[in-house]
């Protein structure tokens, strides 16, 4: 006779707890996103259809390669009603950062989760910490750029199935810009970068002295680049600044639907709006959705 283990919870008469994905849990609380999630679903299958077949990216009457991969024929795009969407005012904070996901997709970037320092968060308190953290990115940012790259971050302070409090702490995603590799005395790049161009190109270490530098910008904005103590009340800092690449660029519609799970959830301490976005990013975004909405006349409104 075949015998079947059991788990221990099941031994224990504690009930198995199911998990939910980010997007069905945001559903069950707003069913109204069901409607722009059909949106998004048929503009990322555009955006596949146009990969796979290369006369879908001829048709353009306008040739910019700017955001091809979403054109053709298909836009304007319209609802399952066959009406015209709605104006980037009326979408939801997760359908704007989706679109924003989107300008993101037409560049490198990675997804981020920040803890800041705990002396960081005493010293600000909870009630600001979203603010704090924003405008400090962005001056960060600015010290290691020309440019603020794109990011967009989502505080919360519950666990991923919301039954408890957590720290606060974001989720988000920012561009990685090229920048210029560090160089000798002489002016040669140093050994490690030397390696990088003989083996992949100047591109590619341009890229890995960006995302250093993105990398210096996150952990200086959340006070853990080391001026802080290591541990504070037991509690390891270590590993507050978490990055990594994104598994799927164009299809990392999860990824949005995570950082804003708790979008809707009471918290007695942060502000009911907890999403910020790069302003070049928003207004990107708002570009993208120009273009999704109108066609290609959308183009002519460009600066």
């Amino acid at each position: 006779m075949k015998h079947t283990p059991v788990s221990s919870a099941a031994t224990r008469g504690i009930p198995k707890r199911q998990r939910i994905d980010a997007t069905v849990r945001l559903f069950l609380e707003r069913p109204e996103l069901r409607r722009e999630e059909q949106i998004l679903t048929k503009l990322i299958n555009i955006a596949v259809r146009a990969l796979t077949r290369p006369g879908h990216r001829r048709s353009l009457k306008t040739r910019p390669a700017l955001y091809s991969r979403y054109r053709g024929n298909a836009f304007p795009l319209r609802d399952q009603s066959g009406r015209k969407l709605v104006r980037w005012r009326s979408l939801s904070p997760w359908m704007k950062t989706q679109i924003a996901a989107l300008c993101l997709g037409e560049t490198r970037f990675v997804q981020i989760r920040l803890h800041p320092h705990d002396q960081v968060r005493a010293e600000v308190g909870d009630l600001r910490l979203k603010e704090y953290l924003r405008d400090r990115l962005v001056r960060c940012l600015r010290c290691e750029f020309e440019q603020v790259p794109w990011f967009y971050i989502v505080i919360e302070d519950q666990d991923t199935d919301g039954s408890s409090f957590v720290r606060p702490h974001l989720h988000g995603a920012i561009q990685i810009p090229r920048a210029p590799v560090p160089t000798l005395k002489d002016g040669r790049p140093t050994a490690r970068y030397r390696r990088i161009i003989d083996d992949a190109g100047l591109e590619e270490a341009e890229y890995l002295a960006g995302r250093m530098k993105i990398d210096r910008a996150l952990r200086r904005a959340s006070g853990n680049d080391g001026g802080r103590p290591a541990v504070v009340q037991g509690r390891s800092q270590l590993n507050n600044v978490w990055k990594r690449k994104p598994y799927k660029p164009l299809r990392n519609n999860e990824w949005v639907s995570y950082a804003l799970k708790t979008m809707n959830a009471v918290s007695p301490a942060l502000p009911d709006n907890r999403l910020s976005m790069a302003r070049a990013l928003n207004q990107e975004a708002q570009r993208l959705w120009a273009l999704i909405r109108e066609g290609e006349a959308a183009l002519s409104k460009w600066p």
